[in-house]
């Protein structure tokens, strides 16, 4: 396996979400392992489903090798037995992403004869979207433990591959598309989300206010304030940063803030370059890489999507199908 920090930032986002997954799994309280909350399902079934879908866009697509794993939909599959299959099937997987280079990743996914062929989707979107899609459900994790008294991971985690940023990693910019799609997927279930779960009527549980107002947060701290010295008012005085203490604020303005965020984001963010990203900016009163910040706001925002879709569930939402298309990712 090469060393991490010779492998294409994507590529390490990956292998560290991969490891935040099993941590959160193997986090749950035995009395949250077995079976299913109200609608949510099981967190073996949620590992099984994880582990299918990773092979299925990585053992054929990305390397040409047959599946490993029968892809299923989130059941009632016992934990050991998913948390089993999930460990068998990333081990399977590392060998064939950690080999990946930036040059692979531009290279055109094996797509033929599923419902994406001829779409142009590449090897890089795909080792993308597996991030998503890995964060989205480590979430469905975090909310069934969380309900049995599992405290707070403060997922997406350390992410320590991802510490190191390489001014010649062109790789590293996609995942500012990312970024963007998440955003937008945060926007999208906030949209859908039932009354019940915008107030915090589930108790151990964040209000969806609180939540879409702490993903506007981060970003307005990282790329306006961080960045550009300017400050949102109201995101100042809502105290919902990382540890602020749960709180339930009003949700027309949480949601107001998130819009007035990505729209005052999204120019700053599209313009960076892989040598701006191996830069530094100041967050909340240190210094770091800017690649590192922007691998880990792209991780946060779709835990938090997957956690806004868990809240609805329990207030009796459909399920959306986080990640969602992430069409401005598809592009490259």
């Amino acid at each position: 396996m090469p060393d991490a920090p010779t492998m294409p930032l994507p590529v390490r986002l990956l292998l560290d979400a991969e490891d935040a997954f099993l941590a959160t799994a193997e986090a749950i309280p035995a009395p949250g392992r077995e079976g299913h909350i109200g609608p949510l399902s099981a967190p073996g079934g949620v590992m099984a489903h994880v582990a299918g879908t990773q092979d299925l866009w990585i053992s054929g697509p990305i390397a040409e090798q047959p599946n490993l794993v029968r892809r299923t939909q989130p059941d009632d599959t016992a934990y050991r037995e998913g948390i089993d299959t999930f460990r068998e099937a990333i081990k399977r997987m590392r060998e064939y992403t950690t080999v990946l280079d930036g040059g692979s990743l531009r290279e055109l996914a094996l797509l033929d004869g599923s419902p994406y062929a001829n779409q142009g989707l590449t090897k890089g979107y795909l080792v993308r979207r597996s991030v998503a899609h890995i964060y989205v459900h480590a979430a469905d994790l975090t909310v069934a433990g969380s309900l049995v008294g599992m405290p707070d991971l403060s997922l997406p985690g350390p992410l320590a591959r991802c510490q190191h940023i390489d001014a010649a990693d062109t790789s590293s910019t996609s995942l500012v598309p990312m970024l963007l799609d998440g955003l937008d997927e945060v926007r999208r279930v906030a949209d859908a989300l039932p009354v019940p779960a915008q107030v915090g009527a589930f108790a151990r549980l964040n209000a969806g206010s609180f939540i879409v107002a702490h993903v506007a947060n981060r970003e307005d701290l990282l790329w306006n304030l961080g960045m550009r010295g300017m400050r949102d008012p109201w995101l100042e005085a809502a105290n919902v940063g990382p540890g602020a203490p749960r709180s339930v604020p009003n949700w027309d303005d949480a949601r107001e803030s998130l819009d007035r965020t990505i729209e005052a984001v999204t120019p700053y963010l599209e313009s960076l370059t892989p040598a701006d990203l191996a830069g530094t900016l100041t967050y909340r009163g240190n210094q770091h890489p800017i690649g590192a910040q922007l691998a880990r706001s792209a991780a946060h925002v779709f835990y938090h999507a997957g956690e806004l879709q868990a809240l609805g569930s329990l207030a009796g939402m459909p399920s959306l199908s986080l990640p969602g298309p992430l069409a401005r990712s598809a592009k490259g």
